[in-house]
């Protein structure tokens, strides 16, 4: 992975979430005042040097607050606040040692939030060796080496700290977009993806379809064969479904499954990338073929019978709410016809 894929791929998974752009946005400015402050005290009172290497620090800073501020951070934003806290880091290292190595922590650490860790550590590397080095001519070689300890236990350690506050965020956004029976998108998730994946549909007109899936008398099951059955069953429908969709991706061609999910008790949705609405005919008629095959639990076998409704996003002017209301609403015309059909609203 390249290094402006690693920014990319932090800057996808975090900073334009609301809460982790609050976040990040929020240690920016604190970061921008407090170098404000430092440098604009050594410019007034005290190193001249110091004072411009802050300085340089701060408009790095500020450059990368500006960005996130407008919500538009870019890789170009982090490769010049990056640079300018390099320079600043390595010349204060090296015009005053302790001033400079004591700024190497806060700037490593931050990288980590910014960068995947493989980028963060090998640039936090860079910065620690830079500085050390910088720096050499003010200390003795030993004490050197125990600050150089010391200073890298805590890279390490905050390397690590912020690898777990990452994988408990990570494991916490999946759980509030999955369904915790079948492991698949919840409602929420669902409509989060269908919406994001609108946009772009929207802006490049192309089209989506969307199936909405109901379990035809599934209250039955549940009534006569117990919760437990009925959990199965949805477990195994919604294995089945994406076994399904996942050998049609593999294919690479349209139609193309976007993303499924449990809508409620025992509805479901996909949304489909269309070349054209003839399509969903077909499709609609491969999920009866799939999803209306007896499922088998020990010695209980289920015949299900499902309805769909389909929509297009082309026809609710690419909106996700109008899509689902009008996909939901074709399923309840399919279960009246007939409860084993496809209704296609035009």
């Amino acid at each position: 992975m390249s290094f402006q894929s690693g920014i990319s791929k932090r800057l996808n998974a975090s900073a334009f979430a609301p809460q982790a752009r609050r976040a990040t946005l929020t240690i920016h400015v604190i970061a921008f005042a407090v170098t404000v402050t430092f440098s604009l005290h050594h410019l007034v009172f005290d190193s001249l040097l110091i004072g411009c290497f802050a300085t340089l620090s701060a408009l790095g800073c500020s450059l990368s607050t500006l960005a996130l501020f407008h919500g538009k951070p870019r890789a170009i934003n982090y490769y010049v606040f990056f640079l300018f806290q390099y320079l600043a880091l390595t010349g204060t290292c090296y015009q005053y040692g302790l001033r400079g190595i004591v700024l190497i922590y806060p700037i490593t650490a931050a990288l980590f939030y910014i960068l995947t860790y493989k980028h963060a550590y090998f640039l936090a590397l860079i910065f620690f060796v830079s500085g050390m080095v910088a720096s050499i001519n003010h200390f003795p070689l030993d004490m050197l080496l125990r600050i150089s300890v010391a200073l890298l236990t805590s890279i390490i350690i905050s390397g690590g700290f912020a690898y777990v506050v990452e994988q408990q965020r990570a494991r916490l956004a999946y759980d509030a977009n999955h369904d915790e029976l079948t492991r698949i998108l919840n409602r929420r998730g669902f409509i989060t993806e269908l919406e994001k994946k609108i946009r772009e549909t929207a802006e490049r007109r192309q089209e989506i379809g969307l199936f909405f899936i109901d379990l035809n008398k599934f209250k039955a099951i549940n009534d006569n064969f117990g919760h437990h059955v009925g959990d199965e069953v949805l477990r195994v429908f919604a294995h089945r479904v994406s076994g399904t969709l996942r050998t049609e991706i593999s294919r690479d061609q349209h139609p193309t499954p976007y993303y499924f999910g449990r809508f409620s008790g025992d509805e479901f949705v996909i949304a489909y990338r269309l070349k054209n609405k003839a399509q969903a005919g077909p499709i609609g008629e491969r999920l009866l073929s799939v999803c209306n095959s007896p499922i088998k639990i020990g010695d209980t076998t289920i015949e299900l019978k499902i309805s769909v409704g389909v929509c297009f996003a082309s026809t609710t002017g690419y909106d996700a709410d109008a899509l689902i209301r009008k996909a939901d609403e074709g399923m309840y015309v399919a279960k009246a016809r007939n409860s084993d059909s496809v209704y296609i609203c035009d």
